[in-house]
């Protein structure tokens, strides 16, 4: 259940993600091109680096790296299309900016044409290859008993739950017994009397 509840959530941060990075940057690109105003643009800026922040939990997140997968998979077709038949990828994109209210319905490719989507697309796609990501999560009642298995001091399973040893630290030198005889000190030692 968790792989479909990231999928889903990487449905609808990737559209969302390109839809503000595509607006914040062409409109930040455009207050650059103009007399630079820090305050025009700052608003523009922070639309993309809101895009930046989806994108980053997507590919962060904890839960399951599915959504990661599928919206890097989407960025990647969606380049690779464009790679194959640039005109019709266009019209597309400014089919849906026109739909969403975009103007120019152009600037929905501008993250296309600068590159932005592969970039993007390969980097979700490589933060779902960690196959730890993949796997159940241990639950609280299994790390509280010991380590997970497979790690050194993991219990075999069926074996039932002991008590953690407490730990003790090594004994320091002047502690430690040498591991001899006991070594003369200056005294006389009275033979033992089976040896007399």
């Amino acid at each position: 259940m968790r792989h479909v509840l990231s999928a889903i959530a990487g449905l609808i941060v990737a559209p969302l993600a390109w839809l503000l990075y595509a607006y914040g940057q062409y409109h930040y690109r455009i207050q650059l091109n103009a007399a630079f105003s820090p305050a025009k643009a700052s608003p523009w800026l922070l639309l993309v680096l809101l895009a930046g922040i989806l994108i980053g939990v997507i590919a962060t997140l904890r839960i399951s790296p599915a959504g990661a997968v599928v919206a890097g998979a989407g960025y990647l077709l969606v380049a690779a299309w464009n790679l194959i038949d640039v005109p019709s990828a266009y019209r597309m994109l400014d089919g849906l900016g026109d739909l969403v209210g975009m103007k120019p319905p152009s600037m929905l490719g501008d993250p296309l044409y600068t590159g932005a989507v592969p970039l993007v697309g390969a980097a979700l796609l490589v933060a779902g290859f960690s196959r730890q990501r993949w796997l159940t999560w241990p639950g609280t009642a299994a790390t509280a008993s010991g380590p997970p298995p497979g790690y050194p001091g993991a219990r075999a399973t069926g074996e039932p739950a002991s008590a953690p040893e407490a730990w003790q630290p090594p004994p320091s030198p002047e502690m430690a017994q040498p591991a001899g005889p006991p070594a003369a000190t200056g005294e006389a030692q009275e033979p033992d009397s089976a040896t007399r």
